[in-house]
């Protein structure tokens, strides 16, 4: 249990910057903590009064049921994503944090995302691939190709 903290609904290691990355409380809001930090609230859990732990919620991402993170061409990204749109993130090292690239809608929730080298593919109503580049979105499974119809039209 981290102090502060609501019901987790999944977690991540970032470990390139030693931080937890996960979906809490009652809003589902994506969220980003010091390792260190939850080592030391766990550390110190016996104590009748611990101190909330200083958490940061990215305000902008709430209703948050399922995100990712990696890397993409040496970059940290996460993809998260909301009942209406997949919103994607990139670490601005300079700036020492994540900041939002691309807010992306769709028609139904996200059910899956896969980060490759280059790209990020999700799955809402069909499947979509995200170039990182210039953020820009393709169907991801080619329907002129037979051989993929029992994918695409399952």
């Amino acid at each position: 249990h981290i102090p502060g903290v609501g019901a987790v609904f999944q977690i991540h290691i970032i470990k390139e910057l030693d931080k937890l990355l996960f979906i809490a409380g009652e809003e589902r809001a994506l969220c980003l903590i010091d390792v260190k930090k939850v080592k030391q609230s766990l550390a110190q859990a016996h104590l009748p009064a611990q101190p909330e732990i200083s958490v940061t919620v990215f305000e902008a991402i709430k209703g948050c049921h399922l995100f990712a993170a990696g890397k993409i061409e040496n970059g940290l990204c996460i993809c998260a994503a909301t009942p209406n749109k997949a919103v994607i993130l990139r670490y601005n090292e300079s700036l020492s944090k994540f900041c939002i690239k691309k807010e992306i809608e769709t028609s139904e929730p996200c059910s899956c995302i896969y980060f490759t080298g280059y790209s990020i593919i999700i799955g809402t109503n069909k499947f979509y691939e995200i170039e990182m580049k210039q953020y820009t979105l393709e169907e991801f499974l080619d329907k002129n190709d037979h051989s993929l119809a029992p994918a695409i039209f399952a």
